[in-house]
């Protein structure tokens, strides 16, 4: 089967750079936020999705062929550097 996605006109796009995941046994939860370089100790959450174990593994598989796929396009995605140590 294949699905279409129809996107409405108000659809929301958020800019994350930095993300956590957490489970239980029957979800997985995906915090999205942002990190802001005069505060760089502070992430703020603004997006969270929940999803069942079964979908967060199609969403990987997802996730790696679009790596694979923009890599075999574009090159080699490079790590990020280590970020600075944070000062309390």
């Amino acid at each position: 089967m294949s699905l279409r996605f129809i996107v409405k006109e108000d659809v929301k796009t958020a800019y994350s750079n930095v993300a956590r995941v957490t489970h239980s046994f029957n979800d997985f939860t995906i915090d999205f936020g942002e990190v802001s370089p005069d505060q760089p100790s502070v992430a703020v959450v603004h997006t969270r999705i929940a999803m069942s174990p079964q979908q967060l593994r199609e969403f990987v598989n997802m996730l790696q062929d679009t790596v694979d796929a923009y890599e075999t396009s574009f090159g080699k995605i490079p790590k990020p550097p280590k970020p600075p140590a944070v000062k309390p």
